[in-house]
């Protein structure tokens, strides 16, 4: 064997190691792409409505989202973060109802599909505690969910909302 067909034996498995690193690349991202569409798909039911609050002594219409877990004990009533919609939180949603715990998200006041406007004002705490009583109130009439079973959770301004009003609450709700 010459010089010349060892160069030629290494360049062509050079090229089949290339082709094969390429065949594995793809796969690997087409392995990712069906993954992320399978985790991303919807599993549980969305049920949307409006519920009337009042907000500054003004009259709202809030929009929310329920998604019920069969046979479920607890609820969970998830307070959004400030200037975040009530769509951002269904994969958590998703994820409660599987665990078998019924979720409700909701808009507060100027924020996603609700009425009123948006404004610095919307971020004042105190002011959330009446849309709170009034989405736990909706959400008890619509899954017959007791106090004792009522969970909340937030993030940013919607965890300290969900603190405050449990502990100035803490016969309404069940845990933070």
């Amino acid at each position: 064997m010459s010089d010349f067909d060892i160069i030629v034996l290494v360049g062509d498995v050079m090229k089949i190691k290339k082709l094969i690193m390429g065949v594995f690349g793809i796969i690997s991202l087409l392995t990712a792409i069906v993954l992320l569409i399978i985790l991303t798909i919807p599993t549980a039911k969305e049920k949307t409505f409006s519920f009337n609050s009042t907000y500054n002594d003004k009259n709202v219409t809030l929009k929310a989202s329920l998604y019920e877990a069969n046979e479920a004990k607890y609820a969970a009533l998830i307070c959004p973060g400030y200037s975040c919609d009530r769509e951002k939180w269904r994969p958590v949603s998703d994820l409660l109802v599987k665990k078998g715990i019924t979720t409700m998200t909701f808009d507060y006041a100027g924020q996603g599909a609700s009425s009123s406007t948006i404004g610095f004002d919307n971020a004042k705490t105190d002011a959330i505690p009446k849309e709170i009583d009034d989405a736990i109130v909706e959400l008890q009439r619509r899954t017959g969910i007791d106090d004792k079973h009522i969970i909340l959770m937030g993030h940013s301004m919607g965890g300290m909302v969900a603190a405050n009003y449990a502990t100035a609450h803490s016969d309404k709700v069940d845990r933070v």
